[in-house]
């Protein structure tokens, strides 16, 4: 009896340090708890939320500086206005007729830019009343102000192969499309026709002459394309030139005849239209 009940106990052992043996290798797995899954959304959530508020933070001081940049260009170009002594109201009485005079302080202007050759202005147009100014580069006055200092406005400046003194046929100046349409941000309107026929005059003086420019035409243009020739072989090449332009133009005054024409101006802006768009408005003096 002892034995049989030795066997069953030791049975009942062996059985019992079998299933012990079993389990004893394995860990047991805690259930996962909702707090701690909470904690670790919550974490993650908090995270995500400051990484947000940076890149808001971040975007508005890049907006907050280009609005900085635009207000200190238009300042700058106010306060050149008042230097020069110009106004809309100048503007718009100079237009008058064809042999009104811009008045303009020279002087003062000279005195603060020696690089200055003229001043454009666009009657009715109160954003297109600038200085204009010519260095031995097209690239100086691209990021470079009137006062000399960086300037996101860049100057109106007229092209290096230009003659200051209008001698040669084609006088070309350019000016940055800004968009808060300051500069020449407004001249891409004239491949509209309304706005063309609205806007017919450009003032051009210098301290000799103000002239009157009747617009003629205007088109887009890439950025690779032939808008600044300034020196022509003989008339012919000349006259197709001229004609070359009021061919491609978008719009025209539907009466200029190429081989009448001696002298142009392109005024030259970004037009955004496409990439490396350019919109170039012509001119000529208006006839005595």
């Amino acid at each position: 009896m002892s034995k049989q009940l030795s066997s069953r106990t030791g049975s009942y052992r062996g059985s019992h340090d079998a299933t012990t043996r079993s389990t004893a290798g394995v860990v047991p797995i805690e259930p996962s708890h909702p707090a701690a899954r909470r904690r670790s959304g919550s974490l993650l959530s908090r995270v995500m939320l400051i990484g947000g508020i940076l890149l808001l933070v971040i975007a508005l001081a890049g907006l907050g500086n280009i609005w900085l940049q635009y207000k200190q260009g238009r300042d700058l170009y106010a306060a050149v206005q008042r230097t020069g002594g110009v106004t809309s109201d100048d503007v718009v009485g100079a237009a008058q007729g064809d042999t009104g005079t811009l008045d303009v302080d020279w002087a003062s202007l000279a005195a603060q830019n020696g690089d200055i050759v003229g001043w454009v202005a666009v009657p009715g147009l109160d954003d297109v009343s600038y200085p204009v100014v010519q260095a031995s580069d097209n690239t100086t006055y691209l990021r470079t102000g009137f006062d000399g200092n960086y300037s996101i406005n860049g100057c109106i400046f007229m092209d290096e192969a230009s003659a200051a003194d209008l001698s040669d046929p084609h006088t070309v100046i350019y000016g940055h499309h800004m968009n808060d349409g300051s500069m020449f941000a407004q001249l891409a309107g004239y491949t509209d026709a309304t706005f063309f026929s609205e806007h017919p005059v450009i003032l051009y003086a210098t301290a000799e002459k103000t002239y009157h420019l009747t617009v003629i035409a205007a088109y887009a243009a890439q950025e690779n394309e032939d808008m600044r020739t300034t020196s022509f072989a003989s008339q012919q090449e000349w006259t197709a030139y001229v004609q070359d332009i009021l061919d491609k133009a978008t719009v025209t005054d539907g009466k200029t005849v190429a081989s009448q024409i001696t002298h142009l101006y392109s005024f030259i802006t970004c037009s955004y239209a496409q990439k490396d768009d350019r919109t170039v408005v012509v001119a000529i003096e208006a006839p005595a």
